[in-house]
């Protein structure tokens, strides 16, 4: 008789502790409330398509008019120059390639600290419209998972 009290003590530890582990264990998922009519809904970015720290532009500003040829200031880490050197283009709205040009170091660019960079971009001026700068890392490796970019919109 004892005997089968001790096996069913056993028992239900066992079961007890089943369950016990399988509550600490179990994921559970939350659902986000649904917006209101009041509230702003920001969608997901991308990692990829984070905006990067990496690169400070000080002219042009976003949104800024510019002419032809357009001179493009900041810094940027080192790691974005390869030869002391990255692309920058010139964009209209349709993706269309206005401008391409190459921005130099104008210091020491192998170094994770910030460089000094400057270029020079010149365009049609007789054209007029809105687009966009894109300056990208020079990624000798070619492989996508290392390429960054920083977009400005422009009017000329």
């Amino acid at each position: 008789m004892k005997r089968r009290y001790y096996f069913l003590i056993v028992v239900l530890l066992l079961i007890g502790a089943a369950w016990g582990f399988s509550e600490i264990v179990r994921v559970s998922v939350v659902t986000p409330p649904a917006p209101s009519a009041n509230s702003i809904v920001t969608p997901e970015v991308p990692a990829a398509a984070m905006p990067t720290t990496d690169v400070v532009v000080d002219a042009p500003m976003q949104g800024q008019l510019i002419t032809s040829p357009v001179s493009i200031i900041g810094k940027a880490k080192g790691n974005w120059f390869f030869e002391g050197s990255f692309p920058i283009s010139l964009y209209n709205m349709q993706g269309q390639a206005i401008a391409t040009g190459v921005a130099q170091a104008q210091g020491d660019w192998m170094t994770t600290n910030y460089v000094p960079f400057t270029a020079n971009l010149a365009f049609p001026s007789a054209s007029h419209g809105t687009g966009y700068l894109l300056l990208k890392n020079d990624n000798p490796s070619g492989n996508p998972q290392f390429d960054k970019s920083l977009t400005i919109n422009v009017q000329w």
